[in-house]
C-alpha cells in the first residue's frame, strides 16, 4: 500500500500537488481510504497525465454532470493527458474512482477504481521509467509491472481498449520494437 513516504521518495516535495479536500468534501460519498495519501497526485508523468491544464477546465475543478431526471454527478478534475487537454481526468466523487473524461467526444471511462489506484499506477511508472534500461530488460519489466499493477486494480485492465491496456501496449511495442534505446 502506498504512503506519503513512498509518494515523495518517488516524486520529492516539488513534485506533489494536493487536492483540495475540504472543499469538495459535501460533494463525497465514499470512504477516505480510497484516497492518495493527503490527497497527494503527481504534479506530472510526461506523456501520461498533467495537473497543468490550458484547457477549459483547470484541475481540481468541480464539474457537475447531470443527464435527464438523474441526481447530478460531480468529478473534481484532476489534470490532463500532456497532449489533450480535452482529455480530462477527474475524481469521482460519488465512488472515489478516477475516471477520463473526453470534452471532445462527450464520454467517460473508468480509469482506476479509486484515486489511490491512480496515483499508485503514476508512481510505479515513474519509477520504471526513472530506470536506465536495455531493450530486452525494459520489455521484461514492463510485462511485470502490467502483472503487478493487475493484482492492485484488475478493472484498469479489464477492457483491452481501456485507457491503461492502450497505454501498456504502447509501451511493450516501445520496448519491444527495433528502435528502442532507453525507453525512446
Amino acid at each position: 500500500m502506498l504512503d506519503h513516504h513512498d509518494l515523495a521518495s518517488s516524486w520529492g516535495s516539488e513534485g506533489l500537488v494536493y487536492i483540495p479536500l475540504e472543499k469538495y468534501r459535501r460533494f463525497s460519498k465514499f470512504d477516505a481510504s480510497l484516497l492518495s495519501p493527503g490527497g497527494a497526485v503527481p504534479a506530472e508523468l510526461p506523456s501520461v497525465f498533467t495537473t497543468r491544464t490550458d484547457g477549459p477546465a483547470k484541475s481540481f475543478s468541480l464539474i457537475e454532470i447531470k443527464v435527464g431526471k438523474e441526481d447530478a454527478s460531480h468529478l473534481v478534475t484532476l489534470g490532463a493527458a500532456p497532449h489533450d487537454n480535452g482529455l480530462l481526468f477527474c475524481l469521482d466523487m460519488a465512488d472515489g474512482g478516477v475516471a477520463l473524461l473526453s470534452l471532445d467526444d462527450p464520454a467517460i471511462e473508468r480509469v482506476n477504481s479509486s484515486l489511490l489506484t491512480f496515483v499508485e499506477f503514476l508512481t510505479h511508472l515513474k519509477n520504471f521509467s526513472d530506470a536506465n534500461t536495455d531493450r530486452m530488460d525494459g520489455a521484461r519489466r514492463i510485462t511485470h509491472l502490467r502483472r503487478k499493477l493487475t493484482k492492485i486494480d484488475a478493472h484498469a485492465f479489464s477492457d483491452p481498449e481501456s485507457w491503461w491496456s492502450i497505454a501498456f501496449t504502447q509501451l511493450e511495442k516501445r520496448y519491444s520494437g527495433p528502435n528502442h534505446q532507453n525507453g525512446q
